[in-house]
């Protein structure tokens, strides 16, 4: 993205969505280079969630999508994904999961 122009704000977007966001401890142990990647604004925070709550085959739920997390081992994760579901539930007054589409 960046090298296609992008601006920093939506390359950082796409950068952060993977797994509720990875931080640089575990990106390292994935032999890959370690960098912070936890979503922080709400932008990034919103795609992180959204990425959760579709799959290929259209609305996926949350359980779901945590149980694929607990299968990698990826505990961390699983723990961002449900605060962050928590955080967006608070701020948008509703929660995510019912959005239809």
């Amino acid at each position: 993205m960046r090298r296609m122009g992008f601006p920093e704000n939506i390359a950082s977007i796409v950068e952060r969505h993977v797994g509720g966001g990875l931080d640089a401890q575990e990106l390292s142990e994935m032999d890959l280079p370690p960098k912070d990647l936890i979503p922080t604004t709400l932008e990034e925070k919103i795609v992180c969630l959204a990425d959760k709550l579709v799959d290929e085959d259209g609305k996926s739920s949350l359980e779901k999508e945590i149980q694929k997390l607990r299968k990698k081992g990826l505990e961390k994760s699983i723990q961002r994904v449900k605060e962050l579901h928590r955080e967006l539930t608070e701020v948008c007054g509703f929660d995510p999961e019912d959005i239809e589409i």
